[in-house]
């Protein structure tokens, strides 16, 4: 690394003083002036060098300059990806209304006569402040009851990826339509997880390094990288002969908790089209084991009652968030879950954790089925086959 200006003017200051009868080296002076001057100049010469030579190479490169050692191995960096999956749009079981009813109540409003409840595409549905749009038209039949389409989020990156169920909310544009407010709702039945940020210079660095050993194909890295590259797959485990000798196993992990079909078939893909022949690569997701946790937080006599309900729901977020994104195999600490509790706020006085169930996690239901609630309240250990996860639903938090 290059010398800083003030090293350069240390090192001018005690050169001139040493070789020559100049001794006034005061602010202000022609000598001291001239050294800062020099040492300013050639500072900022080798800080500008610095940095071209990190830029030089991969470990130490960064932005477009990391782009363009990628150009050289003919690696690009994977650009944000917009989030797409599929809601459902269905009646309200609650209002004991029927889409003939419905229809009816519509063609009475604007005198239509339309025999079908067209919601367009390019509705919006949201879930919280993510907003989606729906790519084509939902048609509402006599005697229908649901009707599936796919939508895209309206900004690109991870934001648009979203929990099962999270979508909720249908923005009516038509006025006529608006009337369905309540009577038609919306949701989404499997985790929307295809999209993805923009490839920080960490992981693009990965790739671009693993460049060579990848091009030779069917290699570990070579399948790695290509599961790497599916929207939404985090990371994935590599088992050799998990169905027997030819074979190994792809345990792919998403960015949500739950890794889709979708997912699966893409990753499924990139494995066919990188795979040696003769082998036989299998993508499959980690058997979900469910956690059910019941919590009781005392809080100190002085909070008040709207910072103990905000708490209480960052304390479950939190929870839910750390057994979330434990990997698969890996341990659920007790100790870890209860810091993830402590950290929220100085308000909290003492917890208790009251019960810890765990059994299969049923993706329909949301809910553990073959519970075991025969262990003492400690850690959970699971197989690397399998993964810990949980929810709103399973893990409770109140306080006293």
């Amino acid at each position: 690394m290059g010398l800083t200006s003030a090293e350069l003017y240390q090192e001018a200051k005690n050169r001139l003083l040493a070789e020559t009868d100049i001794t006034n080296l005061s602010p202000g002076g022609v000598a001291r002036t001239l050294l800062q001057v020099y040492s300013d100049q050639i500072g900022e010469f080798y800080r500008y060098l610095d940095q071209r030579m990190l830029n030089a190479y991969v470990s130490t490169a960064q932005g477009r300059y990391l782009d363009m050692i990628g150009e050289l191995v003919n690696i690009s960096r994977i650009d944000s990806t917009f989030a797409n999956g599929k809601i459902r749009f269905y009646v309200n079981p609650e209002t004991d209304t029927t889409v003939d009813e419905i229809i009816v109540m519509l063609n009475a409003r604007d005198g239509g006569a339309r025999t079908t409840i067209p919601i367009l595409a390019g509705t919006t549905v949201k879930s919280g402040d993510r907003s989606y749009v729906t790519t084509t038209d939902a048609i509402f039949t006599s005697g229908s009851t649901e009707v599936e389409v796919e939508v895209i989020s309206t900004l690109a990156g991870s934001f648009g990826n979203v929990e099962q169920g999270a979508i909720d909310t249908i923005q009516w544009n038509d006025a006529v339509l608006s009337i369905l407010q309540g009577l038609v709702l919306v949701t989404n039945d499997a985790p929307i997880e295809s999209a993805r940020d923009v490839m920080t210079d960490d992981e693009y660095r990965y790739f671009v390094t693993n460049a060579i050993v990848a091009s030779a194909k069917a290699n570990e890295t070579a399948i790695r990288l290509a599961c790497l590259s599916v929207p939404g797959v985090s990371d994935v485990i590599i088992e050799p002969f998990t169905y027997g000798i030819g074979t190994f196993g792809v345990f792919v992990m998403t960015t949500s908790p739950i890794t889709t079909d979708g997912t699966l078939a893409a990753v499924q893909q990139a494995i066919n089209e990188t795979q040696a022949m003769g082998m036989r690569g299998v993508a499959t997701s980690p058997d979900l084991i469910g956690i059910q946790m019941k919590i009781s937080l005392e809080f100190l006599p002085t909070t008040k009652a709207a910072s103990r309900v905000s708490i209480t729901k960052q304390v479950q977020l939190n929870v839910i968030n750390y057994i979330n994104n434990l990997r698969p195999g890996e341990e659920m600490v007790l100790n870890e879950a209860k810091q993830q509790i402590m950290d929220v706020s100085e308000e909290i006085h003492d917890h208790v954790v009251i019960s810890i169930i765990t059994g299969d996690y049923n993706l329909t239901t949301g809910i553990i089925d073959n519970v075991d609630n025969t262990g003492a309240i400690s850690n959970r250990n699971c197989s690397v086959r399998e993964k810990f996860v949980t929810n709103s639903t399973l893990l409770e938090v109140c306080y006293t």
